[in-house]
């Protein structure tokens, strides 16, 4: 990181940082300096993921304020790691977090089908860190963030399967976590919404 204020970019379940290429591409012309942080999603739970963060974070060097952007999984990463007494927060402020389809209230698909050898198989132990019971137990952030979920804006979203709006994975309701201090709905898919 060259620059004090940094952006880091913490992307989804089974993506890759070049997800946020749009993203990342919009706010460096906007002049802030970004970390688009690539992680292996499916092989470790979501606390081991904040904890190669935060090893991430305290290697960032010049570094005093620390703002996020995160796409579904990645919104429970780092409410994780912005739960714990880190070290590096005596010399970094953070400032604030913007969730991207966030299954903060766990996910009903995840639910559903984490009993399943295919689920088990292909989302790994994060998998199972997405399931309502799981999403409960992570603290509400103690900084300023912001919720932006997809949807149809009507009862019943792109997955008719699912109660109410949704982005075909993630209802509108399980993104919202009390004390937001913005939200916005766009309407788009979950795997779509991050280009918006």
């Amino acid at each position: 990181a060259q620059g004090s204020h940094v952006v880091m970019l913490v992307h989804g379940l089974g993506r890759s940082a070049g997800a946020f290429t749009v993203l990342e591409d919009g706010l460096r012309r906007e002049g802030y300096e970004t970390a688009n942080v690539n992680y292996p999603s499916t092989r470790l739970g979501i606390a081991a993921h904040a904890d190669n963060l935060e090893r991430v974070i305290e290697s960032l060097d010049g570094v005093d304020r620390l703002s996020f952007v995160t796409h579904s999984l990645g919104g429970l990463v780092v409410r994780d790691l912005l739960a714990r007494n880190n070290p590096w927060r005596a010399r970094i402020t953070v400032h604030r977090l913007v969730m991207i389809a966030p299954p903060n209230q766990g996910s009903k698909v995840a639910g559903r089908l984490k009993e399943l050898p295919a689920y088990r198989w292909l989302t790994g132990e994060s998998g199972q860190g997405l399931t309502p019971e799981a999403a409960s137990r992570l603290p509400v952030p103690e900084i300023e963030f912001g919720i932006i979920a997809g949807g149809r804006g009507n009862a019943n979203g792109f997955n008719p399967l699912l109660p109410g709006d949704n982005d075909g994975f993630v209802t509108v309701a399980e993104t919202a976590l009390h004390g937001a201090r913005d939200f916005m709905l766009v309407g788009t898919t979950h795997g779509l919404i991050d280009d918006h």
